[in-house]
């Protein structure tokens, strides 16, 4: 357990106590108090073995759990505050809400130019730069399947010498689908290592299985040190196969 996770089961321990502290609160209530905070408590520590569910929403299931409870004990112990202090405490929550989404957003761009179509051929790219056997191109498209890889992942890759603008912001994309029995994930990473002497700018996305229908998978470069970029795409084996096609660089305003 995360130690911001355990100070809220400590939080919560406490909650419970106090709700047994108030004589104003019949034991009835006290018990489903209790039930409530214990079953929250449960989730937090135990949420990882319960189904997709509960791992996908288990925040908003505490939320929802932190404002049941708390406004029992305030209904019963504090009935004439009731209403105000609901207003305080969902105005204190809409105010965290709105931080986290403030500084956790992407960063907002004013405009975005198309500036390159990357065609997919065997003449620009390099396919299977590990050693592997998994990319193939089919019609523009980069094609990825195999259930090994001696890296583990293997992919394929792309350089523009000097083509970027120090201090300028580019948006990479492409657009990815996997097919009904896939089980391979795909990733998209950048970096300016293609041989000048300076370096060190790299940013890749998460390894993900794409979608069926398909999605745009895209991430932000800033060049600092050169004008180089190297785009690969890289695939992570399994059944099945991913389909990488859309290669595309965006200039940010």
């Amino acid at each position: 357990m995360k130690k911001y996770e355990l100070l809220l089961t400590f939080i919560f321990g406490i909650f419970t106590l106090l709700s047994w502290l108030f004589p104003t609160i019949d034991l009835r209530l006290k018990l489903v108090i209790s039930a409530i905070i214990l079953l929250t408590i449960g989730l937090m520590i135990f949420r990882e073995k319960l189904s997709f569910f509960f791992r996908k929403f288990w925040l908003e299931i505490t939320f929802l759990s932190l404002l049941i409870f708390t406004s029992l004990i305030i209904w019963k112990a504090f009935p004439q505050f009731l209403i105000p202090l609901e207003i305080i405490f969902l105005t204190c929550i809409s105010i965290a809400i709105l931080f986290n989404l403030k500084y956790n957003q992407r960063q907002i761009f004013k405009s975005r130019t198309l500036i390159q179509t990357v065609n997919i051929n065997n003449t620009s790219w390099s396919l299977n730069h590990w050693g592997g056997e998994c990319a193939s191109i089919q019609a523009n498209k980069m094609i990825f399947r195999g259930k090994s890889a001696p890296l583990g992942n293997d992919g394929s890759h792309i350089d523009f010498k000097n083509y970027l603008e120090y201090g300028i912001s580019y948006a990479i994309r492409c657009f990815a689908k996997s097919s009904s029995d896939s089980t391979g994930y795909f990733q998209l990473w950048c970096h300016d290592n293609i041989g000048a002497s300076i370096h060190g700018v790299e940013i890749a996305t998460e390894f993900k299985r794409p979608s069926i229908k398909g999605e745009f998978i895209e991430l932000i470069f800033k060049p600092l040190f050169n004008n180089d970029l190297r785009i690969h795409l890289q695939y992570s084996p399994g059944d099945g196969s991913i389909e990488v096609s859309n290669v595309e660089i965006f200039k940010l305003k």
